[in-house]
């Protein structure tokens, strides 16, 4: 009723009083941000409905804060194609005397290239937003602009697997800085979670074991108290893991699907996956093969999804980036053209003024039209997706039952499922031989090696022996997991 209200506020003149629409579109905005936490989806759609009467109104600030919320939205929800759109937008809505949106905005910016791999565009973005949170007024807000660049910086480093002690560095000095922060500021306890689960998944990573779980824990408990799903969900996927490597599975067991829950109640796709996989592990552990062969399944078929859907989100970013390249250089020629053209041919202003004109309306109209040719593309790649999607999940369960089953049409129904697989392996080792492709095919499936004894009728030391050779055909480091190499064939 609230919002039926509202919408009214906005249309119930066409000769109402502009600033009436602003501050009614502030007042949407005001709501999407207090009810974020509870509906993060109704959050988004209403800060979209910003963007949209913001846009017909002009309303620069507007877009600004609404394309800024939807861009944190995504981070958090791990999709770093749309984070970065979005960031991309409110940088142009941003006026440069505004340090703290400038920093902002050039900050997502930083972190979506910088998870798409483009690295020293990334560093360029981040060092930008340093510079700008620098300029900041309120030491506050100074503060915690410079610990979330930070962490950033951090995350970018861990992603490119660059040495421990610059993500180590980056993580600490992140929490330096909101720790700064005034004890009395609101927003202090909700930084202090995010680098203590930054920290606690660096010391997982390094299995400093006591370190991790102290500062999990705290993420965890101030994530709960202050409905922080996505801290949450990654704190207690975290834990999971610890218990995991001190070989608690039940323990683990029990964090792996709190955090599953919450992913799946506040449809964080991304996390799913990767819980997807550690009950798959936690499950093989426990002896619980109906469950792990569930998981495995499961993730097999999402991280598919996944696979697919980055491979395009990175070719869309770098478009987007190749294109916001090439406005920039195009607005600096026609400012050199006009300077040159005022100078030299002084009466031939109006003819030229029309003509730039001209050419601002034809570009219009083919930027609109791009932009319907790119959505229809969306569409139908979303369409195109979900049946696949559905298609694949079938497909693999179908060959994992024809496997258990030791049918001898399993491998011809892999193969046509992964027409590539078996090239790529005869290419690592032409000497390689049918049934040593046929099992490379059940490692692709994550069959662990208890179910390949069982449904191969061999012996685990049988197993573990072809493991070996294979490892030697193939020329696989020890240190290297087999499972995971055969993942990215």
């Amino acid at each position: 009723m609230k919002r039926a209200l509202l919408f009214m506020l906005l249309f119930v003149s066409v000769d109402g009083i502009p600033q009436n629409n602003i501050n009614a579109i502030d007042r949407l905005f005001k709501h999407a941000v207090n009810i974020e936490n509870e509906n993060p989806l109704l959050a988004q759609s209403e800060a979209l409905e910003v963007i949209l009467l913001s846009r017909q109104q002009h309303y620069k600030k507007g877009l600004m804060l609404g394309n800024l919320f939807i861009s944190e939205s995504y981070v958090r929800s791990k999709d770093w194609e749309k984070a970065l759109f979005y960031a991309t937008e409110a940088e142009k809505n941003t006026a440069a005397t505004d340090s703290y949106y400038m920093s902002k905005a050039l900050r997502l910016k930083g972190l979506g290239l910088g998870q798409l791999g483009f690295y020293q565009t990334a560093t360029t973005q981040l060092d930008k937003a340093v510079y700008y949170a620098n300029k900041i007024k309120n030491e506050n807000d100074k503060n915690r602009s410079l610990g979330f660049i930070y962490a950033d910086f951090a995350i970018n480093h861990e992603e490119k697997d660059q040495q421990e002690d610059s993500v180590k560095f980056f993580y600490e000095k992140s929490h330096t800085f909101f720790m700064k922060m005034g004890a009395t500021n609101p927003h202090k306890n909700r930084c202090l979670a995010f680098s203590n689960v930054n920290l606690g998944s660096f010391y997982l990573k390094k299995r400093q074991f006591q370190k991790a779980e102290t500062h999990l824990q705290f993420a965890a408990e101030h994530a709960k108290k202050l409905k922080l799903d996505f801290i949450k969900i990654q704190a207690l996927s975290d834990l999971g893991s610890l218990h995991y490597y001190q070989e608690d599975y039940l323990a683990a067991k029990e964090y792996y699907l709190q955090a599953l829950s919450e992913a799946k109640n506040k449809q964080r796709t991304f996390y799913i996956n990767d819980l997807y996989y550690n009950l798959f592990r936690v499950y093989a552990e426990l002896e619980v093969p109906d469950s792990s062969k569930y998981y495995r399944i499961q993730y097999i078929a999402l991280n598919d999804s996944l696979a697919n859907f980055h491979k395009r989100a990175v070719k869309t970013s770098l478009r987007l980036f190749l294109d916001e390249e090439q406005d920039h250089m195009q607005l600096s020629f026609k400012k050199l053209s006009f300077i040159i053209v005022i100078c030299v041919l002084v009466i031939l202003l109006s003819c030229i003024y029309i003509k730039i004109n001209y050419k601002k309306f034809s570009k219009t109209l083919l930027k609109k039209w791009e932009i319907e040719k790119l959505l229809k593309e969306k569409r139908e790649l979303i369409k195109q997706l979900k049946s696949r999607s559905k298609n694949k999940e079938a497909d693999t369960k179908k060959i994992v039952q024809l496997a258990i089953e030791g049918s001898p049409l399993f491998f011809v129904k892999f193969k046509e499922m992964y027409p590539e697989f078996c090239d790529k392996i005869t290419e690592k080792s032409p000497a390689i031989v049918y049934n040593e492709l046929k099992f490379c095919a059940l490692l692709k499936l994550r069959f662990s090696t208890k179910e390949i004894a069982t449904y191969t009728k061999s012996t685990l030391k049988a197993v573990e022996s072809k493991k070996y050779r294979l490892r030697k055909k193939l020329n696989i480091p020890s240190e290297v997991d087999l499972y995971e190499w055969i993942a990215k064939m």
